[in-house]
């Protein structure tokens, strides 16, 4: 893991007094679904709350924090950091960091639920009645199945995203 210095080395200065802590995931405004699940997981596994990416840096023990910094590409940056002291929390996080090498998600069901959430909001706020009904006739077969007209019609009308969230977030 790097230090939250070594974040800062080439493109601009950090003040804070934590440089040495040692980074253990970054989010940043434009993050997909799967990299805000991973860094909620953390946050969780590390001691704190799954609401990560809300504005702003927050303590969330004398170990572990989230540094915030704006950014000029992305809006901003967090840091989730942990103190070099803190080897109990080192260990969770290498732990975990080992093991999205070999499967990229932490938590299947935050994932999941976080995709459902995205694609149910994309679907309510970016397509109109009309869209709608062109994306369900032009989807796969079997991507959607409706369980009465009125399943149907609460899709259509963007009350809920009924088909493959991935499909729809590409």
């Amino acid at each position: 893991m790097k230090t939250l210095s070594d974040y800062f080395k080439t493109s601009s200065a950090y003040w804070g007094e934590k440089s040495d802590w040692l980074v253990v995931a970054t989010l940043h405004r434009d993050a997909d679904c799967l990299s805000r699940s991973n860094y909620r997981c953390f946050v969780e596994l590390l001691g704190g709350k799954k609401s990560a990416g809300s504005k702003g840096s927050q303590e969330i023990s004398d170990t572990v924090a989230i540094e915030e910094a704006n950014h000029w590409a992305v809006g901003w940056i967090q840091y989730l950091i942990i103190a070099p002291t803190a080897a109990d929390k080192i260990a969770i996080a290498e732990k975990y960091l080992a093991e999205l090498e070999d499967y990229p998600v932490l938590d299947e069901s935050d994932f999941s639920d976080l995709e459902t959430e995205e694609a149910d909001q994309v679907w309510r706020d970016c397509y109109r009645p009309k869209e709608r009904i062109a994306y369900i006739r032009n989807s796969s077969r079997g991507e959607f199945e409706f369980r009465s007209f009125a399943d149907l019609l609460g899709c259509v009308r963007g009350k809920y995203f009924a088909g493959y969230a991935s499909e729809l977030l590409k």
